[in-house]
């Protein structure tokens, strides 16, 4: 059983509207609803097995926005605020008299119930949040005013069309999954598509590409730092993350900087019922976090946590003979999140997010190496994120963003390692919407990265020889530059037919620290042969700007252009709601060029001889199959079964020929399985 949430429109009650003459009767028209967005099912009902019907009265102005809900008839248990929260985002055709958009009230039951997913394909095409099914019609005369009664039923989630395939992970199914100790962030290792990292570093390995290949971002931005030091925990608590969306591949041309996968970061938002303040102690650290409602339009929600990992390590070292400890591993970190309403139109959200790291070893016994004394490092960043979302009609929405902060790190290894970077980052969206019809919308945007980098740093220049560490040749940098990436984009969805989903997009990307610009066309295929089964395929450029230290002199070569990758993927999505299972197949080739790769090449700078240390002469390649068999949600038994069978490769021209690349990992198999017991237990 699946839990489902529906309304049924009850009556339709015009407000005062313009004068008439009196022996005329005016014709009046209620409301349509066009935008249906489904509730979030209160999880401690749901749990429970609690159904619920909440009635609303919903004010609805001469544009079709709602600027006003109130509960009629209470059901308790979160469902008001569910349905409430849910109502202030439906969007209306205004109700008319004589053909005037008119001001109404309208009387609406939201019904919660769990019901098993139909047999039957639905009547009305899909919407943004699903497919909406009519299933009851009838009109009937009461107190001389006519009356309209008819049920929507939400089936399944908003449409995948911008991917070939979008893994979502919810916090029920991550919070309850072994092996993760409930951390959202790690929870997309167990997904296909996903290599392990060596030495649980929480590096990120998709499809083969480097782990600097990848984005993580938070709601469209980019995190500085994923997890802690070792991959112990990832830097955001998980009680304040709704979901995590993962595409390994073929994503919109919404994002870019990556030839690799994606991963992004959705906070919870929703307005709860009460305050809660927990505080949670484990064998690595502790936190406490708080969150609570600003009235029925607002939400805020805090968290700090610390590590004391430290304590235990430092005892530790105390046994070593040739180890002294001056700082062990510590972590902290915070979160904070504001969102409010002010109108019905507007949506305004605020965050900020730090983290710090730092550790560091001093050896006794230095070995064959005098340099190497011992190793320190430390990195931290905070940033904060503004978004504001506007709704101009029921068919245009625009959203800006921007995120500020500041990430450094510094360290050393013995003598001969010496860093101290600081980075000023600024990360600036802006998305308009544009519904053209029923069948198309028209995304267009703009995505701009500048960054103020500094940075003073003596070690042995990458790209060069050396018998040993200390006998390296060394590079100096002392440098402060702006760093600008910029980025526009359009991207429109074409539905020719209700079962049919053309997604083309475009990006271009300016890399300003190389001075390249990229165009990027991607398109995505979408095919509904039935309603429990969808094919996909996609094919797109994507392109990445070279890692910093290869294109600053004297440790790199300023003329590298940025890397490129090419995505093709073919994909299957099947429904079997008779196994209460749900199937994704995918066939995935990435060919990859104008890698960056060392070399012992020389060429002429200002009539002096210079190492080349880089060039843009690699290329490779990644292929392979990814299997999901995942249990559908909300029955006693949940899970999934992963299987990626993937082949990585870099050209040697050495020996002319392809070899495995570092990360490259052939088999990967991930099983989990839980159960849900009586009185709240879970074995998984």
């Amino acid at each position: 059983m699946s839990h489902r949430a529906c309304g049924v429109l009850a009556a339709i009650l015009a407000l005062p509207c313009p004068a008439l003459a009196q022996d005329e009767e005016p014709v009046l028209e209620p409301p349509v609803l066009i935008e249906f967005v489904p509730a979030q099912y209160p999880e401690e009902a749901f749990a429970k097995g609690l159904k619920a019907d909440v009635i609303l009265a919903i004010k609805i102005d001469a544009e079709g926005f709602v600027t006003s809900v109130d509960v009629v008839t209470p059901a308790g248990s979160g469902f008001d605020e569910a349905a409430v929260d849910a109502a202030w985002e439906f969007r209306f055709e205004p109700a008319t008299a004589d053909g005037e958009p008119i001001e109404s009230v309208i009387e609406y039951r939201y019904r919660f119930f769990m019901k098993e997913k139909p047999k039957e394909p639905a009547k009305k095409p899909p919407d943004e949040e699903g497919e909406v099914e009519e299933v009851e019609e009838e009109q009937e005369e009461e107190e001389e005013e006519e009356e309209e009664e008819y049920v929507t039923v939400v089936k399944g989630e908003k449409e995948k069309t911008e991917q070939v395939v979008k893994h979502t992970l919810d916090t029920k199914e991550i919070l309850m999954m072994p092996g993760t100790g409930g951390d959202l962030l790690k929870s997309v290792q167990n997904l296909p598509g996903m290599a392990r990292a060596p030495a649980n570093m929480g590096l990120l390995i998709i499809r083969g590409s480097s782990p600097g290949d990848s984005i993580i971002l938070m709601e469209d931005h980019p995190i500085p730092i994923a997890y802690h030091f070792g991959a112990l925990s990832s830097v955001i608590n998980s009680e304040f993350i709704k979901e995590i969306e993962f595409i390994p591949g073929n994503f919109s041309v919404r994002y870019g900087r990556g030839t690799g996968g994606m991963v992004n970061v959705k906070p919870k938002w929703e307005v709860p019922e009460s305050w809660h303040v927990v505080a949670d102690v484990d064998v690595i650290d502790a936190s406490l976090w708080a969150f609570g409602p600003l009235g029925d339009k607002g939400y805020i929600g805090a968290s700090i946590r610390r590590s004391y990992i430290d304590a235990v390590i430092e005892a530790g070292g105390k046994l070593i003979d040739n180890v002294g400890m001056t700082v062990a591993p510590v972590y902290w970190d915070y979160q904070l999140f504001f969102m409010y309403r002010p109108t019905p139109r507007d949506e305004i959200r605020f965050s900020n997010v730090g983290s710090n790291d730092k550790f560091r070893f001093l050896f006794s016994d230095v070995g064959d190496d005098p340099t190497i004394t011992g190793i320190g490092f430390e990195s931290g960043f905070h940033v904060g994120q503004f978004r504001w979302k506007h709704t101009f009609s029921p068919t245009i929405t625009y959203e800006a963003s921007m995120q500020l902060g500041w990430i450094g790190s510094e360290g050393s290894i013995g003598t001969n390692v010496k860093f101290d970077v600081d980075s000023f980052i600024v990360s600036h969206r802006q998305d308009l919407r544009f519904e053209l019809g029923r069948w198309t919308e028209l995304t267009i945007g703009i995505d701009l990265q500048p960054n103020l980098f500094s940075a003073t740093a003596l070690a042995p220049a990458l790209g060069t020889e050396a018998d040993s560490f200390g006998s390296a040749e060394l590079g100096e940098m002392d440098l402060q530059e702006w760093m600008w990436e910029l980025a526009a984009f359009a991207e429109i969805k074409l539905k020719p037919h209700e079962n049919v989903d053309i997604v083309p997009g475009v990006r271009v990307d300016y890399h300003a620290v190389i001075q390249d610009f990229e165009l990027q066309p991607r398109l995505i295929l979408r095919y509904r042969p039935h309603e429990l089964t969808t094919l996909s395929a996609g094919v797109g450029l994507y392109t990445q700007s070279p890692s910093l230290p290869t294109v600053i002199e004297p440790w790199g070569n300023p003329d590298l252009i940025a890397q490129r990758a090419i995505h093709y993927a073919v994909g299957l999505e099947q429904d079997l709601p008779w196994a209460w299972l749900d199937l994704t197949f995918q066939l995935f080739y990435k060919t990859l060029d104008r890698l960056v790769e060392p070399t012992p090449d020389y060429v002429e700078r200002d009539g002096q001889l210079t190492a080349l240390r880089y060039n843009n002469e690699g290329r490779g390649r990644a292929y392979g199959l990814e299997l999901l068999l995942r249990i559908q949600p909300d029955h006693f038994i949940y899970g999934w079964l992963a299987y990626t069978l993937s082949k990585s490769e870099r050209w040697n021209t050495e020996i002319d020929r392809w070899i495995p690349f570092n990360f490259d990992q052939p088999h990967l198999l991930t099983v989990l399985l839980g159960f849900e017991l009586p009185r709240n237990w879970n074995v998984s």
